[in-house]
């Protein structure tokens, strides 16, 4: 029974030594390469011209208007902007 025991403490003790080591030698790495992923994106986002941003969001709204839905329905809503009268 003791030796039973003491395999199976062995076991537990290699088990989670190996998974510390996993963590701690791949998990860095993948979030260093999910963190640099996630800036490139915004990055090309950031590349977009404002003009080419209206052209699609023009766009959307016309394929949502053949559909017979409005922006509403979409869930995007218009911002309007208050005129200044003097």
């Amino acid at each position: 029974m003791r030796r039973v025991k003491a395999v199976e403490t062995v076991l537990t003790v290699v088990a989670l030594c190996t998974l510390t080591l996993v963590l701690l030698l791949l998990l860095p790495p993948a979030i260093s390469k999910v963190n640099q992923r996630r800036n490139a994106t915004l990055d090309s986002f950031l590349t977009i011209p404002p003009i080419r941003v209206q052209e699609i969001a023009a766009s959307k709204e016309e394929m949502l208007v053949q559909m017979g839905l409005t922006a509403e329905a979409s869930g995007t809503f218009a911002l309007i902007a208050p005129t200044l009268s003097s």
